[in-house]
């Protein structure tokens, strides 16, 4: 009984090393992906912003696929401002571009371009909003 136990967690122990390995290999081999964008739609989120921009850094960091971040400000009055700028200057492998927003600016110019379509994140007074 004790040997069967012991062969299945050798052969367990096995074929978890050789799916690892072919992993860190298809990882050698990958193209280089084209980023994915990311609109964020800032007011107020002071409170949301570090969270989110560090989160989606570090998924697209564990998949390896680069990220950009197109970030339209809404006429924010906290530190939302100075958080990204203080996470741009950071080398976490990311791109973050600043634009000041209307509320007559719809996000639509973003839109255009080749490459996949950006992902949307309205995080405006994100604070006013239950807990994700």
């Amino acid at each position: 009984m004790e040997v069967m136990i012991l062969i299945g967690l050798a052969t367990y122990g096995f074929i978890s090393l050789l799916l690892f390995l072919m992993e860190i290999l298809s990882w050698w081999y990958r193209p280089n992906p084209s980023p994915i964008r990311f609109i964020l739609l800032l007011k107020d989120s002071e409170q949301k912003v570090e969270h989110v921009v560090r989160s989606l850094t570090w998924m697209s960091w564990l998949k390896g696929i680069p990220v950009q971040f197109i970030a339209i400000d809404f006429g924010s009055r906290d530190d939302t401002l100075s958080i990204l700028k203080r996470l741009s200057r950071g080398k976490w492998g990311f791109e973050i571009s600043l634009h000041p927003g209307g509320e007559e600016e719809k996000p639509h110019s973003f839109l255009e371009g080749s490459g996949p379509l950006p992902i949307l994140i309205d995080l405006r007074n994100a604070a006013n909003r239950s807990a994700c």
